[in-house]
């Protein structure tokens, strides 16, 4: 109950701020570095962390753009950002393992996970499909977007790195649903304010749906929208 409550207090707070602050940057930015600030903070303190901010991360935006920074043509989403620290403290874990251990015992350790070495093979068949594509000579900003797609599975190795051990289900089932309730009821409140043609808020409200890509509202017939 606690975890849901968190969550869902969490997760509506931000849509409201992404709501309130999306066209203004400096504040817009300015909580992006907060929410990154506060996220490699809980996962430094708690590794399994990691696991509820990414739950609920992916629950509220399938583009992870609820907030972003943008600077200088650099357009960083909330998603990318999290991707980044949580890989940073993983490399950062590594190397102060690999310095205790040695290199060799570190190879070995991560090879013996049935689950790494899987994951590890699906990197080599991802990165001859790279090679394959200079080879055969596609040009390069191809190549890049199809392949930064399978980014997202080095997180695998931090993941199962830091939940070997992990049996607290029922906390990430409640980070889960809290998540998902206040998505649930931001697609009502969509769905209220455009049935209701609340022309004095709908056109902001629709871009700044559009533009974090937080959902997709399209008028079908009449006064019936399709929001998911």
């Amino acid at each position: 109950k606690q975890y849901f409550l968190k969550s869902f207090l969490a997760v509506s707070v931000l849509e409201i701020l992404s709501l309130f602050t999306w066209q203004n940057l400096f504040w817009h930015s300015l909580i992006y570095l907060i929410i990154i600030g506060a996220s490699l903070y809980l996962i430094l303190k708690n590794r399994e962390n990691a696991l509820y901010i990414v739950t609920a991360e992916l629950a509220v935006g399938s583009f992870g753009y609820l907030f972003s920074l943008d600077s200088s043509g650099l357009n960083l989403s909330w998603r990318m950002g999290l991707f980044l620290i949580i890989i940073a403290v993983y490399a950062f874990d590594s190397l102060k393992e690999m310095f205790t251990v040695g290199l060799k015992t570190w190879l070995v350790s991560l090879w013996k996970d049935k689950y790494i070495r899987y994951f590890l093979l699906l990197i080599v068949v991802i990165l001859w499909g790279v090679l394959r594509g200079v080879i055969l000579g596609n040009q390069g900003n191809a190549i890049f977007f199809d392949g930064n797609g399978y980014l997202f599975l080095l997180l695998a190795f931090p993941l199962l790195s830091w939940l070997k051990n992990f049996s607290a289900w029922n906390k990430w089932l409640a980070v889960l649903g809290g998540a998902v309730f206040s998505s649930t009821l931001k697609v009502w409140f969509l769905f209220y304010l455009f049935i209701h043609d609340k022309t004095w808020i709908t056109p902001w409200v629709y871009k700044w749906v559009r533009d974090t890509r937080g959902g997709e509202i399209t008028q079908m017939q009449g006064d019936f929208f399709r929001i998911f």
